[in-house]
């Protein structure tokens, strides 16, 4: 319903709009994820439902202020060309999953760093070619996926996965950073395959992948507007082992 005032047009919602949101209602959200948040940071969004929710209460309103710096790490990931230059993004989301933090540069390097001192314990660097950016080089963050029934001592039974801006999806091991040979060709996939002609830096991805029940699942980003011929943006899925 509307009414008409002096200072112009009021709006009166219904009745049923104005109720209040039920309490309960929150909690009794099911999380889906199999990996919890708390001591680990598993997924981009904390966990797959993406609530960037943290259990975690040493750090708070009454302390937040006295925190020093631990640590610091360079990745050594900076522009060398001058195509490169300005559109660098340092956009990535660290995953935190036992005593690892898992990132991911710019231009696709994986990094794992020791999470109390930040040492680097591994680096894999895919090789993105700088044609290859897109209107930024950025890199949101990479996905953790351990392979049910695999010996934990085994190669690539927990892996790192991430998408590039050469759309590439890339799999190595988690505790070496060495490519998985049982994914796709020696580590990795294209993800633009049967999306016609594509031109570098017009298909990339730069956010961080999904897995749902072992399902790898990418989106990509496309240059619109800027060719007739321009691919359209697909959605794919990929098995987490294979």
């Amino acid at each position: 319903l509307a009414a008409l005032t002096a200072g112009g047009m009021a709006l009166d919602a219904p009745a049923i709009l104005k109720q209040a949101v039920p309490a309960p209602a929150q909690a009794a959200m099911a999380e889906p994820s199999l990996k919890k948040v708390g001591a680990d940071w598993p997924a981009y969004g904390g966990t797959y439902s993406a609530r960037r929710y943290s259990p975690l209460d040493q750090i708070n309103r009454s302390n937040v202020a006295k925190l020093q710096r631990a640590w610091l790490f360079h990745t050594g990931d900076m522009p060398k060309s001058d195509f490169a230059k300005n559109k660098y993004g340092a956009e990535t989301t660290p995953l935190k999953v036992g005593q690892s933090l898992y990132l991911c540069t710019p231009k696709n390097i994986m990094i794992a760093l020791d999470a109390a001192s930040g040492k680097e314990l591994w680096r894999f660097d895919p090789q993105v070619s700088d044609n290859n950016i897109p209107y930024t080089a950025a890199c949101r963050g990479v996905a953790y996926f351990e392979a049910q029934g695999a010996a934990v001592d085994s190669a690539c039974a927990a892996r790192i996965i991430e998408g590039t801006l050469d759309a590439r999806l890339i799999a190595v091991d988690a505790r070496t950073g060495s490519p998985c040979a049982d994914f796709g060709d020696r580590g990795q996939v294209r993800t633009d395959d049967n999306m016609g002609k594509i031109v570098p830096g017009m298909v990339s991805m730069t956010s961080a992948p999904t897995i749902v029940r072992g399902v790898v699942v990418i989106g990509h980003q496309i240059l619109d507007g800027q060719k007739r011929d321009a691919p359209s943006g697909v959605i794919k899925g990929f098995d987490a082992v294979t």
